[in-house]
């Protein structure tokens, strides 16, 4: 039983799943995750992250930031649209654009903090 504050964005998709599916979709994955892709007519569409430590405020920041950042048409870092943020017993989720592209985590994260690290930093 999804709570009655439901924030939703201006923008949000009519193709949105439902808030139940987006639920049970998380409950499949398990909530040891903190996203799960949301797929619609059997393509990804959409990220969910959710848990019992996300907050509203999170989601409503990310919608706000993502509204500045976006604005110019190639950013130097995309920030995910926020389309539906929503609470079910306790749980918080947060229901975004997905985002193609590379994780950072791994080798590219270390290369990169590699990389940081070797150059000189004067204060």
């Amino acid at each position: 039983m999804v709570d009655e504050d439901i924030w939703r964005s201006s923008n949000a998709s009519n193709g949105l799943s439902t808030l139940d599916e987006v639920i049970q979709s998380c409950k499949t994955a398990g909530f040891n995750q903190n996203k799960v892709c949301i797929h619609v007519t059997s393509k990804p569409r959409f990220w969910a992250k959710y848990g019992f430590y996300v907050t509203r405020g999170e989601g409503l920041t990310q919608a706000h930031i993502a509204e500045i950042a976006n604005i110019d048409p190639v950013p130097c870092v995309r920030v995910p649209e926020v389309y539906v943020i929503f609470s079910c017993r306790q749980c918080v989720y947060i229901l975004m654009e997905l985002s193609e592209g590379r994780n950072m985590r791994g080798g590219s994260m270390e290369r990169l903090r590699w990389k940081l690290l070797s150059k000189p930093f004067y204060v």
